[in-house]
């Protein structure tokens, strides 16, 4: 429990401030404070049974781990911190080296690496918090202690085809629902158009840390792991 990074907004004492760069292979866990290691550790087996309700509800959505550029016709390009949707459950999946799948940052389908993506929960602060729902739903997650205790903020399918939509709950104020646009110019991912990031995960970590509007900030309770897996070879 002592390598884990508590965020701002899960009801216990602040810990330590997120010091998330916006490059994926640069997270890294801070030291938590042995006075409250006996109160995380409860809060920890309660989290993990609401990851795996999650986990349930995102079957087919999994978060790239690294770059990727295409190199033959079909396969489709990514960028560590993109959000994927696979055409097939992770569980249909298994055994699989290429996996069918679509990029809503770019809009474009194709064929990407296994290895080269996770569904595993403690690598994005993007996918932890995905839920495949509309608005409705969305709200009512947020409205719920099941959810808040874990997190303010949803990512979710937007209602336009290949788009996606951030909902908010802040602890002062109104839960108030963003889209997250895709533009055709890079970097190209924003809430606004004044700050464009690269990928999703960048807008997340960044929103962390800086407010979307007054006294509206993301919070959740974000085990980020050490490192990430040895780069892998690309197998055909």
């Amino acid at each position: 429990m002592e390598n884990e990074l508590l965020l701002e907004g899960w009801g216990l004492p602040v810990l330590t401030q997120p010091r998330l760069a916006t490059d994926i292979r640069s997270l890294r866990q801070l030291p938590v404070k042995r006075s409250v290691a006996s109160s995380l550790s409860s809060y920890s087996n309660r989290l993990s049974v609401s990851i795996l309700r999650i986990m349930e509800a995102n079957s087919t959505w999994a978060f790239a781990l690294y770059d990727f550029k295409a190199m033959e016709d079909g396969d489709l390009a990514f960028r560590a911190g993109d959000l994927l949707q696979l055409s097939k459950s992770h569980q249909e999946n298994k055994g699989q080296n290429w996996l069918a799948a679509t990029n809503p940052r770019t809009r474009c389908v194709g064929e990407v690496p296994a290895n080269y993506i996770t569904s595993e929960r403690g690598y994005s602060a993007a996918l932890d918090a995905f839920r495949e729902t509309d608005r409705n739903g969305a709200s009512k997650l947020l409205q719920s202690n099941d959810y808040s205790s874990n997190f303010n903020y949803v990512i979710r399918p937007s209602r336009e085809c290949n788009e996606m939509a951030l909902s908010i709950k802040p602890l002062r104020g109104n839960l108030t629902h963003y889209k997250i646009y895709f533009s055709g110019t890079d970097p190209n991912c924003f809430l606004f158009v004044n700050k464009t990031f690269k990928t999703i995960e960048d807008l997340v970590i960044y929103y962390m840390e800086n407010e979307i509007a007054p006294g509206c900030i993301l919070q959740a309770y974000k085990p980020f792991k050490d490192s990430l897996p040895t780069n892998p070879q690309v197998a055909r």
